[in-house]
């Protein structure tokens, strides 16, 4: 995975948690459609914002 991806799964994960976006909303905002794709994003949030803050966020949905 390229340094500029990451940069900006990290980005987006960051701007998903900080306004509180439920897991439909941030897969159509950020066109996260490809099942690998929601993978990473999620273990970035768990890695960046930890396990009950994704857990939040998959609950919302």
């Amino acid at each position: 995975m390229s340094s500029s991806l990451n940069k900006d799964i990290i980005n987006n994960c960051n701007t998903i948690v900080s306004y509180n976006l439920s897991w439909n909303e941030a897969k159509s905002k950020f066109n996260i459609s490809d099942p690998d794709l929601q993978r990473i994003y999620i273990r970035y949030i768990i890695c960046l914002h930890g396990f009950k803050k994704a857990k939040k966020l998959l609950a919302y949905d």
